[in-house]
């Protein structure tokens, strides 16, 4: 007896898919993976299409369909299909042009999609997957079941970014940092209420808190370490799972003016010669990130992340000349506690909430 495409499981995986890559599709028409079944499945297909294929290869594949993915995770794809003998791995040739090195490759094995569906975007190409027999078998080998407490089966999909962990980092700047923001009258009216001397005239300042001190926002700090995550062979979607507060400095040197040179990208000409608020090295800065230890850092490599990256990054942590200043040496490192911990978690965000919530935080860390 026939099925009625209606009833059956494949199509009804696949709408399901669809709606959930068309609710994570962001402006620039882009999705976000996030599953280790639905990487996996699309790690197959384009292993498949390659003939043979490095993670590289695989991650420039699947940005042609508008697919991000973390390489984390796509090597847990990949790692998935070779325990399950659906691939098997191989040595290559990196590109000449960075030495020709042995690089790991993938090969498919035991499973293949009869067909290769022609589509130029994720939207579309995954629920294609996902609704044919050979999507539906590597489903179920991926849909390892576990018997939760109570007896029920559930499976396990997603990438594991579990066991989150809070910590402190203190850096000292290296050299200078400089501001970004160009003056409006709500930012005049924050410099004004600053509590030490500003220079008068600079045309790009510093971001304000509402009481006039000095914000590095969490955007900066959020690139600043999406770029460093690079160095890692990890994906910028990996960045996305970090938590990160903004800055606050109250300088303890005098903030400076200084002119910098403006080069056009695309004429190579000189640009103008605007004026920074800048801050000289030796500054304090203290950040709180909160982490998956599973899936990402441990407490302790997230330490030496920073403490290798900070001194010679790609960007700086400062909010405008990219990686010419904003260099930071870590000099204190703090593991607060768990996010399970109430405590700890509550502990960790008391610096950042405004004089008026004080109270009654602090009267939750008593319960905690």
């Amino acid at each position: 007896m026939k099925k009625d495409k209606k009833t059956d499981p494949r199509n009804k995986s696949a709408t399901a898919v669809a709606e959930s890559l068309a609710a994570r599709m962001g402006d620039d028409g882009y999705v976000t993976l996030e599953e280790i079944v639905e990487t996996t499945i699309l790690a197959l297909f384009f292993i498949q299409k390659l003939g043979k294929a490095s993670l590289d290869q695989v991650t420039e594949a699947m940005d042609g369909i508008k697919a991000r993915v973390d390489r984390h995770l796509l090597e847990q794809a990949c790692e998935a299909l070779r325990a399950r003998k659906m691939a098997s791995v191989s040595s290559g040739r990196g590109p000449a042009a960075s030495g020709g090195e042995s690089i790991r490759m993938y090969r498919i094995r035991d499973i293949s999609f009869s067909s290769t569906p022609e589509t130029a975007h994720v939207k579309d190409l995954l629920p294609g997957l996902v609704a044919t027999p050979e999507g539906q078998l590597l489903i179920d080998a991926m849909n390892e079941l576990e018997e939760d407490g109570d007896g029920t089966k559930k499976a396990k999909t997603r990438l594991g970014y579990t066991d989150y962990v809070v910590v402190k980092a203190t850096f000292v700047t290296i050299n200078d940092i400089t501001g970004s923001q160009p003056s409006s009258p709500y930012l005049d009216r924050l410099v004004k209420m600053s509590s030490f001397p500003c220079p008068k005239e600079a045309e790009l300042r510093f971001d304000r808190h509402a009481n006039g001190d000095i914000k590095i926002g969490s955007d900066v700090i959020r690139g600043w370490l999406r770029n460093g995550l690079r160095t890692k062979r990890l994906g910028e979607a990996a960045a996305q799972y970090i938590g990160v507060n903004d800055v606050r400095i109250v300088p303890k040197q005098k903030v400076e003016q200084v002119k910098y040179p403006v080069i056009d990208a695309q004429t190579g000409r000189g640009a103008g010669c605007p004026t920074y608020e800048l801050i000289p090295a030796g500054e304090h800065i203290e950040l709180t990130f909160t982490i998956p230890t599973k899936g990402l850092f441990t407490a302790e490599k997230f330490k030496l992340f920073l403490a290798g990256y900070g001194p010679n990054p790609t960007r700086g942590l400062s909010p405008s000349r990219g990686a010419k200043n904003g260099k930071v040496a870590l000099i204190k490192f703090e593991e607060l506690g768990k996010t399970e911990d109430d405590r700890a978690v509550i502990d960790s965000v008391m610096d950042l909430i405004p004089e008026e919530a004080r109270a009654f935080y602090e009267q939750l860390l008593v319960k905690a």
